[in-house]
């Protein structure tokens, strides 16, 4: 396994998780991003990954809806996630990350319909370009999160990945470990924020080694699965921002390391 970050695509955001000593990042170019100017910027970006000697693992996209209420795919995005699956393979990453909404005059059959028609078309391209399509498990306008879903998806789409972040399975109160030892072998991509909660209900997302969501066992779980991808550090938290944020990230990546061989 390697350690990485999500960072924000520019020189500076490079450089400070170069100051980290971290050595991989994760993009995610989510609903809201100027498209045309992250896709004008690449050659710069590529320059910049090389001369501070930085690698990619993925881009994802959260946010915007890929079917609309009549039930059509919607084809700026699959053109939008197209670009980002080409930047992906331009710049060396081995993970492309999105999701499907469903809407609510869709019944759930309408539903997965669509959602496999779109995986199976960006899943497609994906493969073409050398790149992994992965569903991430965040509910964020994406009703495909858990195994109810991926057992409909899964099979449908030869060679379909899943992003896991085991915090969204922790929030949700679902058994965290028995979903990393049954899709582990799915797993294209994980993210790793930290998890607290207190009477069932969430609290914050704490840096990584502190809060309750216990992540020794979850690596362990990784490792019996024969996850060999990246974990990504997502800092999440409102509470963790400034210097405190500084210092949780810097106690993340000491935590993770002593996990990662």
């Amino acid at each position: 396994m390697t350690l990485g970050i999500i960072s924000n695509p520019d020189r500076k955001s490079l450089e400070r998780v170069k100051g980290f000593g971290i050595g991989e990042v994760e993009f995610d170019i989510n609903i809201g991003w100027d498209i045309p100017k992250f896709q004008s910027e690449i050659p710069e970006i590529k320059k910049n990954l090389q001369e501070l000697g930085l690698t990619l693992s993925s881009i994802g996209r959260w946010g915007p809806d890929k079917v609309t209420a009549d039930g059509k795919l919607i084809e700026e995005e699959i053109e939008i996630s197209k670009i980002l699956i080409d930047a992906t393979a331009e710049l060396g990453g081995k993970v492309f990350m999105t999701g499907c909404n469903k809407q609510e005059s869709h019944t759930l059959y309408q539903a997965f319909t669509h959602a496999i028609e779109y995986f199976r078309i960006l899943n497609d391209y994906a493969k073409e370009k050398g790149v992994r399509c992965a569903i991430y498990n965040c509910d964020w306008n994406n009703f495909i999160h858990s195994p109810a879903q991926w057992d409909i998806i899964l099979p449908e789409v030869e060679g379909l990945g899943i992003k896991f972040d085991p915090s969204h399975a922790y929030y949700r109160n679902d058994d965290v470990l028995q979903q990393i030892v049954d899709y582990g072998q799915y797993f294209a991509h994980v993210h790793a924020k930290g998890g607290l909660k207190s009477n069932g209900q969430r609290v914050d997302d704490p840096p990584v080694g502190l809060g309750t969501l216990d992540y020794a066992p979850i690596m362990a779980a990784l490792y019996a699965k024969g996850y060999q991808g990246s974990v990504s550090l997502e800092p999440h938290s409102p509470v963790w921002q400034g210097e405190l944020g500084e210092a949780g990230i810097r106690y993340s990546k000491a935590y993770l390391e002593k996990l990662i061989f």
